[in-house]
C-alpha cells in the first residue's frame, strides 16, 4: 500500500467528518433557532394576552398551544403543569435561553398587570438579543466547518499534483 493511498483515505475521512459534524452541528442550531423564536412567539403573545384580555397564565398557555406551529403539546402540557417543569424538561434549548426563560416562568404569574407587562419587554428583549447572538453562531460554525472542508479537499488535491 503506497503511502499517497493511504494519505488520500486519511484526507478523504477528514472530509467525510467534517461534513458529517457540519451537518448535525448545524442542524442542531437550527432546531435551538426555531424554539427560540418560538419562545418569542409566546412572550408576544402572553404580553397582548396580559394587556388585553387580563386572562391568567394556565389560560394563555392553552390559547397559545393552539398558535404554535411546532410546539403545541409542550404549552398543553405547561398548562396543566407549569411552565417552570416543562421548560426543565426541554433538551432542544440553549442554555442562554433556556435560563432567561426559566426566570420568566418563575415571575410570571406573580405580579400586577403593569409588572407582568415589564416582565414581558424585559424577557423578550434578552430573547430577541439571545437569538441574535445564536443566529451570528450558527454563520460562524457553518463557515468553521466549510473551511474545515475546503482544506481537507485541497489537501487531498496536493496529495495527486
Amino acid at each position: 500500500m503506497s503511502i499517497t493511498y493511504i494519505k488520500a483515505v486519511g484526507v478523504t475521512l477528514v472530509l467525510v467528518g467534517a461534513t458529517i459534524m457540519n451537518s448535525s452541528h448545524k442542524k442542531a442550531l437550527k432546531a435551538s433557532l426555531l424554539s427560540t423564536d418560538d419562545l418569542i412567539g409566546f412572550v408576544r403573545f402572553a404580553s397582548d394576552a396580559i394587556r388585553h384580555r387580563a386572562l391568567p397564565i394556565p389560560d394563555i398557555l392553552s390559547a397559545y398551544s393552539l398558535e404554535s406551529e411546532h410546539f403545541g403539546d409542550f404549552y398543553s402540557s405547561a398548562a396543566l403543569s407549569s411552565l417552570e417543569d416543562e421548560l426543565s424538561r426541554r433538551d432542544d434549548l440553549d442554555k442562554k435561553i433556556l435560563d432567561i426563560m426559566l426566570a420568566y416562568a418563575k415571575e410570571l404569574g406573580h405580579g400586577f398587570k403593569d409588572t407582568e407587562l415589564s416582565l414581558c419587554e424585559l424577557t423578550l428583549s434578552r430573547l430577541t438579543e439571545s437569538r441574535r447572538l445564536l443566529a451570528e453562531s450558527i454563520e460562524r460554525s457553518c463557515s468553521v466547518f466549510a473551511a474545515a472542508i475546503t482544506f481537507a479537499s485541497a489537501s487531498l488535491l496536493l496529495l495527486f499534483i
